[in-house]
């Protein structure tokens, strides 16, 4: 059994993230951080790892990649890759180290390991060892036996020795690692088989003492002899898996080590770092033996196609590839990218290319979210080169005279070197990710641009994108989209996976509600309030609370406690703990029901006999096209992700779920906000000759709108034999405003109520809390005016400036 090996962390009210995913999720939408292309017999797959959270298998054998199957489960960027068999090990900024079956039709998750305490940034495999190494910040070094399934802390070493540790992993654990049905990757891995090993946590005391750099490269040879790891600290720390024990360290880079390969024997060492260079150590003798200065910023990826180093292909920050001749020195420009290089996978197996040569592939990952693979011809024999390539070769060795390295080689590429592939072969398209985002002042809305510049209009409600204004400048759109309102806060917002992603804090997540009818719902009274923080909690747990309420069903009609409960040893009356209903607020089992429905939220009511609520069926306002996911936290701390249609009612809280969303979603908690009212006065104008009302001073809802004051100011004046009609004023007329009855002609028609604040006619779409921000402009009583408008001498309008103005 693996053991899940999670850091104790501080306690912390847990958050909830709901990432609204694009509508095509078969592609990327952020930069590829891996790329890996595993040899397998009669097939040509590609495995790819995003920023966006996704690992992606893809198909990559006919003239256009076909996605195969995404692997979902990271709740941050993946890293890294590494296969073993039919084994997939990736590793991610969510601080764990997750293990899936590669060859499965559905991404199958099989483990998730939390040993890690901060972001986990690289990997390294040892196949016929069995054996991953797993490095990130912190300097943090693990190595994982994946036959065994026990992992210990490498570096930096703990005080503590390893024990035993039987726990199982949180996530959906097996006992075997079975052979694919379709023997897509071989099945020469074992079973997984007895307990673990897990040292004591990250040593704070060894870290003041050495204050080691974060790890950024791994290398491992394949007797899993030496390990090479490139730190922050501009070194290579050379390891012995086996006992930890301290090889050397390898000093000579001027900046973080980004890149490593290392010989089958451990011998041999290539490195690229952050400054641009290449080097070439001897591992023995513990030096640099060759330096290359081809690049003109960070090196991020190397590659060879065999154990001598003779050939060697790079990429990084210049968005340039080239192929480097190590024993004539010499290097060539393969390719140029559009975006920085993150990764490099070979393909050796292309064919010939359009001339008839023998040719090698090159995967490109990017910071941008598509694929390309660049075909150019194969390696040259070491020493023709030079004279083959018809001047495209150029020398690499280090001088020391002239011009700085790299500013001579950022000239040559730019005036003399042409790559030798100018298209890619092809190309995985993927969608363009989001970069930039702006909340608007509705708190509701948030305008967001992706990488081409094209900009779009979010609404987080109906959990989609509803406008596109293609490439525009995105601050002149967002001063355009501009309106008055005061909302507070209630989720912060971000684009780091590429899509628009909000993330709930129970100390601020119910702050804020509208009214119903301003929300467009149907068949609701006029003081019905909608909380919007509860809102997307029901419509993102809507499966979860379904799936509870069946099995609750199920168990108080005498179906066994066990059935549809294959969670984490949850008891028979686990479900009672829960799910404790309070009127009733609590769905049957077979109807659909509407987020937020026991409150009157516009759904439907429970024994109604409407239709069951199946997978398509969602909460009145989730409008989406590709179903959000939701990010969320154990109470050790590791972090989840699950599409919201794929909850089955396994997850307890408050172990995975946090116990203020149970009470929200399950048990309807109270989520009126402790600021929801404003005090006001109304009194009439001077020389208006009107009467007081008998109570002026009164208290109201924040959200209440001013047509509301002045209906209620029209109806006390009628009580008093005031005879007045109201024509609402508007800035912008809401879609939900009744048409304004047309001006009489007729002497005989009432006057008409003016309402004014600050001396200035008060628009009747706004709010109270709206006016005492823009109009009133004070912290203390809002006061509101009331006299007969004068047709020829009306109010003046108030003049509200955006941003900027």
């Amino acid at each position: 059994m693996y053991s899940n090996g999670a850091v104790p962390r501080a306690r912390k009210e847990r958050k909830v993230s709901v990432v609204f995913r694009h509508p095509n999720d078969e592609k990327h939408c952020a930069g590829v951080e891996a790329v890996l292309c595993p040899v397998v017999p009669n097939h040509k797959l590609l495995f790819t790892a995003s920023r966006d959270s996704t690992i992606k298998r893809w198909d990559a054998a006919g003239p256009e990649a076909i996605m195969e199957a995404s692997f979902d489960g990271h709740a941050d960027w993946v890293n890294d890759m590494a296969i073993i068999g039919d084994l997939l090990i990736t590793c991610s900024n969510d601080q764990t180290v997750r293990l899936w079956k590669a060859g499965s039709e559905n991404g199958q998750h099989l483990h998730t390991l939390s040993y890690h305490s901060d972001y986990v940034t690289c990997l390294a495999a040892a196949p016929a060892r069995s054996m991953v190494v797993s490095a990130g910040l912190r300097a943090e070094i693990f190595t994982l036996n994946v036959e065994t399934g026990k992992h210990t802390q490498l570096y930096p070493r703990s005080q503590q020795s390893a024990s035993p540790n039987s726990l199982s992993s949180a996530s959906s654990v097996h006992a075997h690692v079975s052979v694919p049905s379709v023997g897509v990757l071989g099945s020469e891995d074992g079973p997984f088989t007895g307990g673990s090993v897990s040292n004591s946590p990250f040593s704070s005391s060894n870290l003041a003492k050495e204050q080691p750099g974060s790890v950024y490269a791994l290398a491992l040879n394949p007797t899993a002899t030496v390990l090479a790891a490139g730190t922050s600290e501009a070194l290579v720390r050379l390891l012995d898996p086996r006992s930890g024990k301290k090889i050397t360290k390898l000093r000579g880079h001027l900046d973080t080590v980004r890149a490593l390969l290392l010989n089958a024997d451990g011998t041999t060492l290539l490195s690229g770092a952050s400054d641009g260079t290449i080097k070439l150590w001897d591992i023995g003798m513990q030096r640099c033996v060759q330096t290359y200065t081809l690049h003109t910023d960070a090196v991020w990826s190397l590659l060879s196609p065999d154990d001598s180093f003779a050939v060697i292909y790079s990429a990084g920050r210049d968005r340039a590839l080239y192929r480097t001749y190590t024993h004539t020195r010499t290097s060539e420009l393969l390719a140029v990218e559009e975006y920085p290089v993150r990764a490099l996978a070979l393909d050796s197996d292309v064919g010939l290319d359009v001339a008839g040569r023998s040719s090698v592939g090159l995967w490109a990952a990017t910071s941008a979210s598509h694929m390309n693979l660049w075909v150019v011809p194969r390696d040259l024999p070491p020493g023709s080169a030079a004279g083959v390539d018809t001047g495209r070769a150029f020398s690499v060795a280090r001088r020391s005279q002239g011009l700085p390295v790299n500013m001579r080689n950022r000239m040559s590429l730019e005036q003399n070197r042409q790559p030798i592939a100018r298209l890619p072969e092809m190309v995985i398209p993927g969608t363009p990710g989001l970069v930039l985002h702006e909340v608007l002042t509705d708190k509701r809305r948030v305008l967001t641009q992706d990488m081409r510049g094209h900009v779009g209009l979010w609404d987080v409600l109906q959990g989609a994108q509803v406008a596109s204004f293609g490439k525009v400048d995105f601050s002149s759109k967002i001063r355009e989209l501009w309106e008055p309102h005061s909302v507070p806060s209630w989720f912060t917002a971000d684009t780091r996976l590429g899509c628009l992603c909000i993330t709930l804090e129970p100390t601020s997540a119910f702050m804020a509600e509208e009214y119903g009818v301003t929300l467009e719902y149907g068949n609701v009274s006029d003081d019905f309030k909608v909380n919007y923080g509860k809102l997307v909690l029901d419509c993102a747990f809507a499966k979860w609370r379904y799936k509870l309420a069946a099995s609750l069903s199920m168990h108080l009609q005498g179906v066994p406690a066990g059935v549809g409960l294959q969670g984490t040893g949850a008891p028979g009356n686990l479900l009672h703990s829960q799910m404790q209903l309070q009127g009733g607020g609590l769905a049957q089992p077979g109807t659909l029901v509407a987020a937020g429905s026991g409150s009157g939220s516009g759904g439907l009511p429970e024994g109604s006999g409407a239709q069951p609520y199946y997978l398509d069926i969602w909460p009145k306002y989730w409008t989406c096209r590709a179903l959000p996911a939701v990010i969320c936290s154990r109470q050790d701390g590791t972090r989840w992700r699950r599409l919201i249609s794929s909850f089955d009612g396994t997850e307890v809280e408050p172990a995975e779920v946090p116990t203020w969303v149970g009470d929200v979603v399950l048990r309807n908690a109270n989520v009126t906000p402790k600021e929801a009212k404003c005090a006001f006065v109304l009194l009439p104008a001077e020389g208006s000759n009107l009467p007081s009302l008998p109570q002026s001073k009164l208290n109201a809802p924040r959200i209440l709108q001013v047509h509301k004051v002045a209906n209620y100011c029209y109806g006390k004046l009628q009580d008093q034999g005031v005879p007045l009609v109201v024509r609402p004023f508007y800035l912008r007329r809401p879609p939900y405003a009744p048409e304004s009855p047309p001006e009489s002609c007729k002497g005989g028609e009432p006057p008409a109520l003016e309402l004014t604040c600050n001396g200035m006619a008060v628009p009747y779409e706004m709010s109270l809390a709206t006016i005492k921000k823009y109009i009133w402009k004070r912290s203390d009583d809002l006061i509101f005016h009331f006299r007969i408008r004068d047709p020829e001498h009306p109010a003046p309008a108030p003049t509200i400036s955006g941003p900027g103005g």
